[in-house]
This record gives C-alpha cells, sequence and structure tokens, in this order.
C-alpha cells in the first residue's frame, strides 16, 4: 500500500527534477502532518506511520534517480546508504 500519490513524470512526460520532486515531497508532508493531527492515534501509531511514509519517499526519491538524504542525482551521491 503506498502511503502518498505522486506523480510520476515532469509537466512534459520526462524525469522530474529535483525541484519537481521536493515541491511534491513538501505537499505530501503537509498532508501527511494534517492526516496525522486529525486521526484518533496513539504516539506509537503516529510514528509508524511517519516512519513509514518517510520510507516511502526515500524509495520514490531514488526511484526518481535522486537521493532523499542531499538531493544529489544518484551517480553524484555520497551519502552512506
Amino acid at each position: 500500500m503506498r502511503l502518498a500519490t505522486h506523480e510520476a513524470s515532469g509537466p512534459e512526460g520526462g524525469a522530474q527534477t529535483i525541484f519537481e520532486l521536493l515541491t511534491a515531497y513538501h505537499r505530501s508532508l503537509d498532508a501527511m502532518k494534517q492526516w496525522l493531527d486529525e486521526a484518533g492515534l496513539s504516539d506509537v501509531e503516529r510514528i509508524s506511520i511517519a516512519d513509514a511514509w518517510q520510507a516511502e519517499m526515500t524509495d520514490w526519491f531514488r526511484e526518481q534517480g535522486y537521493c532523499f538524504a542531499c538531493n544529489r542525482p544518484l551517480r553524484r551521491c555520497g551519502c552512506a546508504v
């Protein structure tokens, strides 16, 4: 199950830029915060959902060719993954 939906490509159907990815990330983050604020969940449940969302974001950035941690293209990323 995907916790958030994202566009698979940029406006002209090509790969998304890091700026487009970050814009989508921030929209998703705002939606996640709002949903968590309104949901009747325990702190442990909220943390579990936030962790799963962040793992999904990491995977999604990687699928788009970028590192979630440093926002660089994977070929230029020096992060320990």
